[in-house]
């Protein structure tokens, strides 16, 4: 299984120079992650959906020059659109998604990852059914523009610390079934799991019915794969809550037959960090 990291992208809404503000961090965060060994990267699709059309070229060739597709994209979901509730009208995005698939479809992605924490939250007082029903219609139409850009949705789990509409990896499977899409599919992501204690039978009941799109990997806090080692112990040493199990959650993968990407979605201050927890990590995951 191949091992990607997600790069985190900074914003820089109103900025006259913000296309080129981003190419920037692209080349910055390629670099890093390629020092660090990794793979592949992941990068949120605003990152180049942005970009005018002579830096789209550029990034194009930068990730060439660099050898590490992008071949899985995140937060294909404007931060101040809500899915959910009262306001919720999906439908107006309609737009924002087709330009957006066709970015990715463009950069050579082949995976859509539809997280939204805040945006799918239901508010208190919102029938969960109703909320749920709203987001299955924004997973529908992301189908649509996803299958006519031959790219996956992958309907990220979320856990409760974050939002209260499909936390489980469980739920994201059913609702992915619900499409008889082969353009809609689950995301497995290992800190969400933790925080909600799911078994994971719900990996190989995801990746038994070809629903299981991609895995993102990270321990409690977000520290990266390797940092506690899944011991009682932080990364000062003090006593702290179990971590991950990533010993079991790769030979649950491996055993049920998954093939397919793992990526590092993690914290870090900055790239130094990236390239020497990412290439730590990597040790770690790869010795498993």
């Amino acid at each position: 299984m191949e091992i990607g990291c997600c790069l985190l992208m900074r914003r820089a809404d109103g900025d006259a120079k913000e296309s080129a503000i981003l190419l920037r961090q692209l080349e910055e965060g390629l670099a890093a992650a390629a020092d660090a060994g990794f793979d592949f990267i992941e990068l949120p699709s605003w990152a180049v959906s942005r970009l005018t059309p002579a830096d789209a070229v550029r990034a194009k060739a930068l990730i060439a020059a660099s050898g590490l597709p992008v071949p899985v994209f995140n937060s294909i979901v404007p931060p101040d659109v809500m899915l959910v509730g009262p306001d919720a009208d999906p439908e107006a995005l309609d737009a924002h998604l087709e330009l957006t698939m066709r970015a990715i479809r463009d950069f050579g992605g082949e995976a859509a990852v539809l997280g939204g924490a805040k945006q799918r939250l239901a508010p208190k007082g919102f029938a969960r059914d109703t909320a749920l029903e709203k987001f299955e219609r924004f997973v529908q139409l992301s189908e649509r523009h996803a299958a006519d850009n031959g790219i996956v949705v992958a309907v990220e789990h979320i856990s409760r610390k974050e939002t209260n509409i499909v936390r489980t990896l469980e739920e994201a499977t059913e609702l992915a079934a619900k499409q008889y899409s082969p353009h809609v599919k689950a995301l497995a992501d290992s800190y969400h799991m933790f925080v909600e204690r799911e078994e994971y039978d719900s990996l190989t009941e995801a990746v038994e019915m070809d629903l299981l799109a991609h895995v993102h990997l990270a321990d409690r806090d977000r520290l990266f794969p390797g940092e506690t080692d899944g011991r009682n112990m932080d990364v000062e040493g003090e006593e702290a809550p179990p971590g991950v199990d990533f010993a079991s959650l790769l030979a649950t993968l491996r055993d049920a037959g998954y093939e397919g990407r793992l990526s590092v979605e993690c914290m870090y201050a900055d790239l130094n960090e990236l390239r020497d927890k990412g290439r730590a990590s990597l040790s770690f995951l790869r010795g498993l």
